[in-house]
């Protein structure tokens, strides 16, 4: 039986073997009671790459020919029956569907169900026949399994494309290792533990390069260190192995995760979700075996799928060069018995539903599938682009359009683009297939769905979040085509300005990884930056990023952190221009000194981590490397956003485009209503001023007033809140007078309430004797000092306690909110 294969479909397909592969045992020829009643039990299974393609060959007998010893009649000649037993073998695939041969699918989807987004099998309504062709000539079957397979691999062309962009031709190879493996029948046998064992290959992006299915002698599984626990060695001595070599990312570490350990006990312990602990028995019985040593799995590769030189292939010729020289060449092509695909490269696209905070993870998940990175950008995709890239109308929701979120009890309206990764692998258009779904698992296993679920009413699933293409020219100039554009701006970075420094502002800071394994070693500092660390520290926005293949000579020169007069200078130099390097734009309030905090002790140590130490510096690289429609804001990471004035949020899109001047100018300086309540400013008054001045506040104005009942309402019970101590506090609010001051500074609101503390005068004595409200209050009630909670209510604030306006000079901040 010859059943033809793509590499890529091996795994897939093998499943319609598995019943065939039940009735290898010569001992169960001819019993009753089979489940499936076939016609025949395998003798031998082989793959091969021959001329005419890629093909799996298995060897059937009759359960006749087993009577007279199975070894020995595997090429035995059939003579009256050999037409009674193809028409039976015919018949049989011609009226088996193929899910009457896989019984096991329920049980081993319901193994699968362990993970959120779960990866269930589904197979067709097909019969055997559909794939399966049967040639009952003898002639035939002794041609294949005698053939003598060649010394090497056989890579196999497909019609994918790859990106011929200079650029892309500098990558980061994932480590891709050859692994093999030896089955023994405990483990063959029960098709759910072997289909088990696949699918979780599979999942772990492997690829089976090779697989055969042999009777070999005990002699020769002793030389290559196989226990005979593992074949189970009964009274025959020629026990059935089924060999597999597969390659992959780290495969032996992983293939060494999906076996778990070789004592079942012991891995139910470590490992409940390992093969050995599902389906092993004992120890003294192993499943399998799997050398680790790479010379133990050349070895192998050369022992089971390696080519032996036969005496008729040989011809001698005498080199012409020297004299009595001699040269063995092979004259005849060897089929390949292990079998590799070329590499291609696929676009996936991150849809806005998904935040910038879970950008780290999906990177790292995808190196750990064998996807090498080659660029990336972020984009906005049209409804025709959508349409060109085959998204459904659900996915073209997602992709196409800004999620609006609530954010401090407003609905704010986010960011549309696309995060774009063009990323090259072996095989990789059939591992995108399953791509979005353990991008999805990944998430998940890091507790981030919720957050995308914020930002997506419908139903959520992987194609709501994640979409992938082959590459294509077209497709290029649609998704990436401006991904390695830097743009040209040597005079704003030569140009001269003063650049201040507000750490209890916003901060814009530049973050630099280098080095040649930037995806695989350094998503986890990236992580902790974006996402903050264990003891609550806020993380950072990220505005943007971008992928350099090779930094330019400009480029090195101006992230080095050393000085030109230094003796690392050129040295560090050199080495930035020989790897590639991942840009990230970042903000957050006191960005330099929390960034800082994050990097290495031994900073910059080997240059792998680098950051953009002032202002000065961090606008030179910005403008090095962003243009500003590249500077996209991510308000879900701002918690300071309720504290900033909203026409910089209201209009998508503006406040990136200010970013530039931002940087350059500084905030703008904000207002805010500092009120000290009846009998907590009267014999203090002086102190409140001298406090307000040092911590940097201008006074522009100042007001002693006796509240009534609805403006002391609207200070301090908005509509929204609702408290049952509300009487009692108007109560002690109307009782005397208040002293309150009008404050300018930069970042007027969050400062002021940083200083305050909490709003119970206890709990704030307990954290800093310092706060205002631990010297000013005495309890909840009478905690001494309102402020405004929000920019919103600071502006409806100042304008209530102030209507005659406030001594300074406008800002476009008050022009706007007709602050007089």
């Amino acid at each position: 039986m010859q059943k033809n294969l793509h590499l890529d479909d091996i795994i897939s397909k093998i499943t319609s073997l598995d019943s065939d592969l039940s009735s290898t045992d010569p001992k169960t020829c001819g019993r009753k009671g089979n489940k499936l009643d076939a016609p025949f039990w395998v003798a031998g299974l082989q793959q091969f790459y021959k001329e005419d393609g890629l093909a799996l060959y298995i060897c059937a007998m009759s359960h006749e020919d087993c009577r007279t010893g199975c070894r020995n009649s595997r090429m035995k000649k059939v003579e009256s029956d050999e037409s009674l037993f193809y028409r039976r073998v015919c018949k049989f695939f011609a009226q088996t569907p193929l899910k009457t041969v896989a019984f096991w699918v329920p049980q081993l989807n319901h193994l699968l169900e362990e993970q959120a987004y779960p990866t269930l099998v589904h197979l067709p309504s097909s019969y055997l026949d559909c794939f399966i062709s049967v040639n009952p000539n003898q002639e035939a079957v002794e041609k294949v399994f005698s053939m003598i397979p060649s010394f090497y691999w056989q890579t196999l062309e497909t019609e994918d494309q790859k990106c011929q962009s200079t650029e892309a031709t500098i990558s980061q190879e994932c480590h891709t290792e050859t692994a093999l493996v030896l089955i023994g029948r405990a483990l063959f046998l029960n098709p759910l533990a072997m289909h088990h064992t696949l699918e979780l290959m599979w999942r772990s992006s492997l690829d089976v390069c090779g697989i055969r299915f042999l009777y070999p002698p005990q002699e020769l599984l002793t030389n290559f260190a196989v226990s005979k626990s593992v074949m189970h060695e009964g009274e025959h001595s020629y026990q059935p192995v089924l060999i597999m070599a597969f390659r992959g990312p780290h495969s032996n570490s992983v293939w060494q995760e999906i076996t778990g350990p070789s004592d079942p006990q012991l891995a139910r312990r470590t490992d409940p979700g390992s093969i050995s602990a599902l389906y092993g028995h004992s120890q003294d019985q192993p499943l399998l075996y799997s050398p680790r040593l790479a010379s133990l799995v050349h070895l192998g590769l050369c022992l089971w799928f390696g080519g032996r030189i036969a005496k008729k292939s040989l011809s001698t010729i005498q080199d012409s060069g020297d004299k009595g020289v001699r040269c063995s060449h092979v004259l005849t092509s060897s089929p390949a018995s292990l079998c590799a695909t070329v590499k291609a490269d696929i676009f996936l696209l991150v849809s806005p539903v998904v935040g910038p905070r879970c950008y780290s993870y999906i990177l790292s998940a995808c190196a750990k599938t064998g996807f090498s990175l080659l660029g990336l950008q972020r984009a906005q995709i049209s409804r025709k682009q959508a349409q060109s890239l085959g998204l459904t109308a659900v996915q073209v929701a997602a992709f196409c359009q800004a999620p609006t979120v609530f954010l401090a009890g407003e609905q704010v309206e986010l960011s549309s683009h696309c995060l774009v990764l063009l990323m090259r692998r072996e095989s990789a258009v059939r591992h995108c297939s399953r791509l979005p779904i353990g991008l999805m698992n990944e998430l998940a296993a890091q507790g981030l769905i919720g957050s995308i679920r914020s930002r997506f009413t419908d139903v959520l699933g992987p194609h709501v979040c994640f979409h992938t293409v082959p590459y294509s020219k077209n497709y290029h100039n649609v998704l990436g085509g401006l991904m390695w554009t830097v743009p040209k701006c040597s005079h704003m970075v030569l140009s001269k300005h003063t650049y201040p420094s507000c750490p209890d502002a916003e901060q814009v800071v530049i973050l630099t990884l280098t080095g040649q394994n930037i995806v695989e070693k350094e998503m986890d500092f990236l992580q902790k930056v974006l996402s903050g660390d264990s003891a609550g520290q806020e993380g950072f926005e990220l505005l943007a990023l971008k992928w350099e293949p090779q930094l330019s000579q400009q480029q090195a020169q101006e992230l080095s952190p050393f000085e030109i007069g230094e003796k690392e200078w050129q040295s560090s130099v050199q080495s930035l221009t020989s790897t590639p390097a991942l840009v990230l734009g970042l903000r957050r309030v006191r960005a330099f000194v929390t960034l800082r905090r994050l990097l290495p002790q031994n900073y910059p140590g080997n240059l792998h981590v680098l950051m953009s130490p002032t202002p000065e510096t961090a606008f030179r690289q910005t403008c090095l490397f962003f243009s500003e429609a590249e500077l996209v804001p991510d308000h879900t990471s701002r918690p300071s956003l309720k504290f900033l004035p909203p026409h910089h949020i209201d209009t998508p899109g503006l406040r990136s485009q200010l970013l530039y001047s931002y940087m350059r100018e500084g905030p703008e300086s904000l207002l805010t209503l500092a009120l000290f309540k009846p009998g907590a400013w009267s014999h203090r008054f002086g102190k409140i001023l001298t406090v307000i001045k040092q911590n940097g506040y201008t006074l522009v104005g100042l007001r002693v007033l006796l509240l009534d009942s609805s403006m002391a309402n609207a200070l301090t019970h908005p509509p929204e809140q609702q408290d049952p101590t509300e009487e009692l506090e108007l109560t002690y609010l109307i009782s005397g007078p208040s002293l309150a001051l009008g404050l300018l500074r930069v970042n007027a609101v969050k400062r002021l309430l940083e200083l305050m503390g909490p709003e119970d005068p206890v709990e704030a004595r307990t954290i800093d004797q310092t706060l205002w409200r631990a010297q000013y209050g005495s309890d909840r009630l009478h905690n001494g000092i309102y402020g405004s909670p929000s920019y919103r209510k600071a502006v409806e604030d100042i304008k209530l306690v102030f209507p005659e306006g406030v001594c300074c000079n406008e800002t476009s901040v008050m022009r706007h909110e007709q602050v007089l």
